[in-house]
């Protein structure tokens, strides 16, 4: 992790610009080539089977960067999460004719003791983002 900057936040990493071509019956591209995908809408709401959806990849983002935001706050406080995990569901819903995506988070720490993690999922921003959080084997806690 980069030291902290005093002088306010720091610019760690951007991506390489990805490019929509035809938006959900396209294709996405990144600059550096290593995303190149057909996508088309959900089968839901009358797409094409076989191609991935713009609301999988996002699910798919966030997720690994929620997780990836979750160790770093457990690893700082020392606290052990065990194999964690995170899952993501993206909803559409259509609200004045445009899709409104909703993001739900289950989140599960196998090895943590309940009352040392229960704090490190909410420091991690999640405005608008309904979280699930599994510890240890039995205790469930929701954050909205």
């Amino acid at each position: 992790m980069p030291p902290e900057d005093t002088h306010g936040p720091r610019m760690a990493y951007r991506t390489p610009t990805v490019t929509s071509i035809g938006g959900r019956n396209g294709s996405v591209q990144s600059a550096d080539g290593l995303i190149d995908l057909q996508v088309g809408p959900p089968k839901e709401i009358g797409g094409p089977e076989g191609k991935i959806n713009p609301e999988e990849l996002f699910a798919a983002g966030y997720a690994a960067c929620f997780h990836s935001a979750v160790k770093g706050v457990a690893g700082a406080r020392r606290i052990a999460i065990g194999k964690s995990t995170v899952d993501a569901t993206v909803t559409l819903t259509v609200a004045s004719g445009t899709g409104v995506p909703a993001v739900e988070l289950s989140v599960r720490l196998p090895g943590a003791n309940p009352d040392e993690a229960r704090g490190t999922w909410c420091v991690v921003p999640t405005r608008g983002v309904h979280i699930r959080m599994q510890l240890g084997t039995t205790s469930t806690c929701n954050c909205v």
